[in-house]
């Protein structure tokens, strides 16, 4: 059942594991947050996937600019290999461990501690190193995914896992704000991933779901009743949505970035550009520059007390953050095919991260 249970984000529903109906309650009323929780899993996995997405192309976009650019910085293909850890190897760790694989990330740049290492053996067996060492892990780690449930697990690992100033974390801990979890750890460069805003828009469709299942019952006479998880183009969906559901948000992932740049020494200005193009993906330049323009505009605002939040310009934000999230996670890119403003992308049509040479 393990093995099911880690298979990856983009594989068979979970919901068809087995023994899965026997998980499921019994209570009509609870099936829509029982299921909710299940895609809560498969989105948490595709939230890791773009962030070490994104956080993987900053440094390759960064090394080749500093050995082609800049004279007095030299960086090797080696420094800029992002090594993403992941502390917990629970069900969700293994989702997201088996998701960062096949979204391509080589085996050996993935590490995991975990109290059971034997759970993993899957992991294992693709080219994961799977230990019980939470301090080996953090210390290796460019990106350190926290995947371990609130109270005394996140308690363990703030004493056992010291978190380089170099390090950026990636919060999966749920019901736990973000200032206490960087405050546990000792360091501010934590983000969180959407757990708290991405379940509220599960259980919502989990509920819609349910109530089009028994309108269509009612339609069509001996039509038994089917719940289990939501088609995966609507978890992706939803997962862009619960990540980038605000432009501060966005903006707090793009200051992140900045971290796992260090070494480079690029000037401020030069490092939010690649932080922008890593995370939206190859724009034209004047809209690399408006986006930037309208985050900084929209930081004064806040600072000021009153920001825009229904403005046009930080709608525009959020809906490139979303289709970049969900071109990312859909794998791949065609060369010279950029997404629709105000719709997700196809399958055909992925950003590309390639050429970066007309900024």
């Amino acid at each position: 059942m393990e093995a099911t249970l880690t298979a990856a984000a983009t594989s068979a529903p979970l919901s068809s594991a087995p023994l899965a109906r026997f998980l499921r309650p019994a209570d009509p009323q609870l099936s829509a947050c029982h299921d909710a929780l299940w895609d809560l899993k498969h989105a948490l996995a595709l939230q890791s996937v773009f962030v070490a997405g994104v956080c993987r192309r900053a440094r390759e976009v960064g090394a080749t600019t500093s050995a082609e650019q800049t004279s007095q910085v030299r960086a090797s293909k080696t420094d800029s290999e992002l090594i993403v850890g992941i502390i917990g190897g629970g069900v969700l760790g293994g989702v997201i461990g088996h998701a960062l694989v096949d979204a391509g990330l080589p085996p050996s740049t993935v590490l995991m501690s975990t109290r059971t290492p034997k759970r993993q053996k899957e992991l294992t067996s693709r080219g994961v190193c799977v230990v019980f060492d939470n301090e080996t892990v953090a210390r290796c780690a460019r990106l350190l995914i926290i995947a371990v449930l609130p109270g005394q697990q996140l308690q363990e690992v703030a004493k056992t896992a010291k978190i380089g100033k170099n390090t950026l974390v990636l919060s999966l801990v749920g019901g736990t704000p973000l200032p206490k979890v960087r405050s546990l750890l000792g360091t501010p460069s934590v983000i969180a991933a959407g757990a708290d805003t991405t379940l509220p828009l599960l259980i919502a469709a989990q509920a819609q779901r349910a109530i089009e299942v028994e309108e269509a019952a009612e339609e069509l006479e001996g039509l038994a009743a089917v719940g289990g998880r939501l088609p995966d183009e609507h978890v992706l969906r939803l997962s862009a949505e619960g990540f980038a559901c605000d432009v501060p948000a966005i903006a707090r992932v793009l200051e992140a970035l900045t971290i796992v740049l260090d070494g480079f020494e690029f000037p401020p200005a030069i490092a939010k550009d690649l932080c922008l193009a890593s995370y939206y993906g190859r724009l034209p330049p004047d809209t690399l520059s408006s986006l930037a323009a309208d985050l900084a505009a929209f930081e004064a605002a806040s600072a000021a007390g009153a920001p825009p939040a229904d403005d046009e310009r930080f709608t525009e934000v959020l809906v490139r953050a979303r289709a970049a999230f969900e071109a990312r996670c859909l794998g791949g890119r065609a060369d010279g095919e950029e997404v629709a403003d105000g719709g997700a992308p196809s399958p055909s049509q992925k950003l590309n991260y390639d050429n970066f040479d007309d900024w």
